[in-house]
């Protein structure tokens, strides 16, 4: 949560709970105010009566008015609040790619449609290869440079239809809606792995080598769930590390 949000809507609660008492103190102060100017010094009751109507509605009319700011200013910090909870609950920190919750909810939606109307959809597992050995030789800043490039470059490959997320540490989910075989997802790995192929910029000028194992998924062929279409896509991913480690 943002710390300067959550100061100030903490300090408009407190401002808030304190309008009651504030009223209740100078009402008080009032009437004592007045019994002491009627006993003691013998003035107009109806002229008292008045001026103290006047004060009254004067000081209910700015109550109302500092209220309206109030709440007005309170709902539009808890609008700001709320999308910045939104994004830090839904979206990664690192890349600013969908996180795993999004993910998740995405697929599920998309299991939900695709069987009302008899579709199918895709995913494609992408793990980075040896991430491990660069974030312990360059430090975690490179890393996550490192991490925001990449999610970059699979995000610029795929068609505005489809939808990238990072699920995990170094471990990437790409949901491709709009297909009618393997071939189309194919298509789309192929065009990711051919743009992983430039050197990737770090900071501190360092470009790195970076390949990326990629398995896939076919709803509902390989899985009605998001668990079971994750398990397969990441058993075909593993396949083909074996295979390049093979060969």
């Amino acid at each position: 949560m943002p710390t300067r949000l959550n100061k100030k809507f903490h300090l408009c609660i407190k401002l808030i709970t304190s309008i009651p008492l504030f009223y209740l103190a100078f009402s008080l102060a009032w009437i004592i105010a007045t019994n002491d100017c009627l006993l003691h010094y013998d003035l107009n009751f109806d002229l008292l009566k008045n001026i103290s109507i006047r004060h009254g509605l004067l000081f209910v009319f700015s109550t109302f008015v500092f209220l309206f700011f109030l709440v007005r200013e309170m709902h539009l910090h808890l609008t700001t609040l709320n999308s910045q909870l939104t994004k830090y609950s839904l979206f990664d920190q690192v890349t600013n790619l969908p996180n795993r919750y999004f993910v998740i909810d995405r697929i599920e939606q998309l299991i939900k449609s695709s069987k009302r109307v008899k579709t199918i959809f895709g995913v494609i597992f992408i793990d980075i290869d040896n991430f491990k050995v660069v974030n312990d030789t360059f430090g975690h800043a490179i890393a996550d440079a490192l991490l925001k490039e990449f999610g970059f470059i699979v995000s610029s490959s795929i068609r505005q239809t489809d939808t990238v997320g990072r699920i995990g540490g170094d471990e990437f989910l790409v949901i491709l809606t709009d297909v009618t075989s393997e071939k189309d997802i194919n298509i789309i790995m192929l065009k990711i792995k051919n743009a992983l192929t430039q050197k990737l910029s770090a900071r501190n000028g360092k470009e790195l080598n970076i390949t990326a194992s990629m398995g896939t998924a076919l709803f509902p062929r390989d899985g009605n769930t998001f668990e079971e279409l994750l398990h397969h896509s990441d058993q075909n991913m593993y396949l083909e590390k074996k295979c390049s480690h093979t060969n």
